[in-house]
């Protein structure tokens, strides 16, 4: 099965809670796709402050309260 196994980070299970995909981010923050990939599947990956303040923008427009802390900590 497609995606099976994959992993997910704390952005791809919030854009899911949503009903929202990968591409909608990158079109709505505007990041590159890789960035995208590794906003959703990369547990490690700290996004550079331009980056990030893009990405919490568009996931503010589904929810007003998220933080940045809620996605990365520091």
């Amino acid at each position: 099965m497609y995606g099976l196994g994959k992993p997910e980070t704390k952005v791809k299970q919030f854009l899911k809670r949503h009903g929202k995909n990968q591409q909608w981010l990158c079109t709505a923050a505007p990041v590159n796709k890789d960035t995208g990939t590794k906003l959703c599947r990369d547990e490690q990956y700290y996004p550079p402050p331009t980056v990030g303040k893009k990405v919490l923008k568009a996931l503010r427009l589904l929810d007003p309260n998220v933080k940045e802390n809620d996605f990365w900590t520091m």
